[in-house]
């Protein structure tokens, strides 16, 4: 992931199978095995939702700053995200 862009690769073989495009700095992934999403962190504020079986972008959380890292919580459903807002964690 580089630049917004997310690179989708076979695992088998490490073939290139798509990419998907989002806005800004796409550094911080997670996957949902149970749901087959994939949540990926981007650029000054977002985490994008991925269908990981068609690879389309199903749905998208706006954050008020950049994610610097987040979890999942299968048990509460829920995801905790570390957000900084002017530098600073909140």
């Amino acid at each position: 992931m580089n630049n917004g862009v997310c690179d989708v690769f076979k695992a088998g073989n490490f073939q290139k199978i798509t990419s998907i495009q989002l806005p800004g700095d796409a550094d911080n992934a997670r996957y949902d095995s149970i749901h087959k999403i994939i949540y990926v962190g981007y650029g000054d504020g977002g985490i994008a939702i991925i269908n990981s079986v068609t690879f389309k972008i199903v749905g998208d959380i706006k954050l008020q700053g950049h994610s610097e890292s987040f979890q999942l919580d299968f048990t509460a459903k829920r995801l905790y995200v570390n957000v900084r807002i002017n530098g600073k964690p909140r």
